[in-house]
């Protein structure tokens, strides 16, 4: 893992340490403000879904089809848990079009894309499950310790780690993993073979 690699670099053993990310109070209180004001407080689960991935490579992130199933899916399946879906500016478009063919129900919170970096840290630390691509969230996410699944194609996912809490997810069904090419012109990808029943039984298991 890439944590393997940093420590061989180093000249240090590796004793399975992990990334940490401190909550400090004043970072708690504004954690306690958000989940007041989304009303996290009212579900027994948060499962939040990062959509956002950046546009470096055309398959860092999931396919649209393949989040809004996963999104309808979970909505549908426990009135008490809650999705909950998140990304950055540079992913708004792709935000919207998600959140336009998503069914509106009541367990599924729009956190939209204009948060703060301090925000979205809060955002994770209160979610109970992350669902995400290989980004800036399943760092934040390992850091705080969530069960995290993380969606990956283009680039390493042998480099990953979650740290025992949690799952790299990747396809079994092609044969240019790890191609890190920035555009791709199959029909048969990387993102388009996994499927959304795929995510749902990983996430089904306990933390």
């Amino acid at each position: 893992t890439y944590h393997r690699i940093i420590h061989d670099i180093c000249g240090i053993t590796y004793k399975n340490t992990k990334p940490v990310l401190q909550m400090p109070a004043e970072k708690l209180e504004r954690a306690e403000i958000l989940k007041k004001k989304f009303e996290f407080g009212k579900f027994n689960e948060l499962i939040l879904v990062n959509l956002g991935g950046g546009n470096r490579w055309q398959y860092k992130k999931w396919i649209k089809d393949g989040y809004i199933s996963l999104i309808n899916m979970l909505s549908a399946q426990d009135k008490l848990r809650a999705t909950v879906i998140i990304a950055g500016e540079e992913d708004r478009d792709f935000y919207e079009e998600i959140s336009s063919e998503i069914i509106k129900r009541d367990n599924i919170i729009y956190l939209g894309c204009g948060n703060s970096t301090e925000d979205f840290i809060c955002h994770v630390y209160l979610a109970d499950k992350v669902f995400t691509s290989d980004s800036l969230c399943m760092h934040i996410a390992t850091a705080l310790n969530k069960y995290t699944i993380v969606i990956t194609g283009p680039t390493s996912h042998t480099e990953l780690d979650v740290f025992g809490s949690g799952a790299i997810v990747y396809s079994k069904k092609v044969d240019c993993l790890t191609c890190y090419l920035n555009t791709c012109d199959k029909k048969v990808t990387c993102m388009n073979t996994i499927e959304a029943e795929d995510i749902i039984g990983i996430l089904s298991r306990n933390n």
